[in-house]
C-alpha cells in the first residue's frame, strides 16, 4: 500500500514541475507575487514544527535539523508559482495579491501553516481509516499509517 501511495504522489506531483512555456507574462508575475506574499518558508516551517511537537524535545529538534537542512524552498515555490498560474485566472490572483495585503490577508497567511497542519492531520486519520476498512474488505495489506 504505501508503495501505491508514493507511486499516486509522485504522479500527482510531475504536472506540478512541468514547464510553464503556455501561461502568459502576466499571470506567471502575479501568480508570483501571490505565492510570495504567503511567505511559504513561514508556512511549511509552520506545519512541520506542529507535527513534531508530540516527540521528545532531543528529537524533535534533530528531525527539524535534518528536514531544514534538506528541503528545497526554491522547488517548492516555482512548484507553487506554477500552480497558482495554471489554477487561477490574472483576476483572481490581483483579487488575491490585494487581499492578502491587507491586515486581515496578513494575518490569516500568519496562521495558514498552523491551520494546514492540524486539518492535514485530521484528512490523513480518516484517509488511513477509510483505507484500512476498505484493505480489509479486500483482503489487502493494511496502510502504513505513517505516510
Amino acid at each position: 500500500m504505501k508503495k501505491i501511495a508514493i507511486v499516486l504522489f509522485v504522479l500527482l506531483l510531475v504536472p506540478a514541475f512541468a514547464q510553464a512555456g503556455d501561461i502568459d507574462k502576466a499571470r506567471m508575475d502575479a501568480a508570483t507575487k501571490f505565492i510570495e506574499l504567503q511567505d511559504m518558508k513561514k508556512v511549511l516551517k509552520q506545519m512541520f514544527d506542529a507535527t513534531t511537537k508530540m516527540m521528545p524535545e532531543s528529537e524533535m529538534k534533530k528531525m527539524q535539523t535534518k528536514f531544514y537542512d534538506r528541503l528545497n524552498y526554491e522547488r517548492i515555490e516555482q512548484g507553487c508559482i506554477l500552480a497558482a498560474a495554471r489554477n487561477f485566472s490574472l483576476k483572481e490572483l490581483n483579487a488575491m495579491i490585494d487581499f492578502y495585503s491587507t491586515p486581515v490577508g496578513k494575518s490569516i497567511i500568519s496562521k495558514q501553516g498552523a491551520y494546514s497542519a492540524e486539518a492535514g492531520a485530521v484528512v490523513q486519520q480518516e484517509v488511513v481509516m477509510v483505507m484500512t476498512q476498505i484493505m480489509g474488505e479486500t483482503g489487502s495489506e493494511k496502510p502504513d499509517s505513517s505516510m
